[in-house]
């Protein structure tokens, strides 16, 4: 299921910083189109769903209002995709993330594609709705490549 609400957050504290104020809020909602899952276990209401962060495998439960829950079946596939979160300033290179994100919908590795860009210049990363991200270059998006599923976690590394 796919969450078509709007993001609630609630301010958990505010402080006063170099004449500035900072807030600290919490999220009440998952964010519009991430996956959502209801749960269907004696204890809880009807209205209760979990969001599972593929990546991070951290779960949030939340009490959602079920009009604002549609099955991912009830979208056609481009519907899943928010395409004004996917941007680049190169016209080719847009093309290229909207292909990307497409195959990342039609081939079942996403339910949706919340979001991505060009980080590095020769390569694109998209965000989906369940938390997982994947990266191509440009070149692979072109040639059509397979997509690694593979979840890699990179870290800087300084020289000495």
């Amino acid at each position: 299921m796919l969450y078509i609400g709007n993001d609630e957050k609630s301010i958990e504290y505010t402080k006063k910083v170099n004449g500035g104020t900072f807030g600290v809020s919490r999220s009440r909602s998952p964010r519009y189109f991430d996956v959502v899952y209801q749960v269907k276990a004696s204890g809880f209401s009807g209205n209760t769903y979990i969001r599972l962060n593929r990546e991070t495998a951290k779960v949030s439960l939340y009490e959602l209002n079920p009009n604002r829950v549609k099955l991912v079946s009830s979208f056609k596939n481009e519907d899943r995709i928010l395409f004004k979160r996917i941007t680049d300033k190169n016209i080719e290179h847009q093309k290229l993330l909207l292909l990307f994100a497409n195959r990342l919908v039609e081939r079942g590795i996403c339910d949706s594609v919340v979001s991505g860009a060009r980080y590095i210049s020769d390569s694109a990363t998209l965000f989906c709705g369940d938390g997982m991200k994947y990266t191509q270059t440009l070149e692979q998006i072109a040639d059509n490549k397979n997509i690694d599923l593979r979840v890699v976690t990179s870290h800087a590394v300084f020289g000495s």
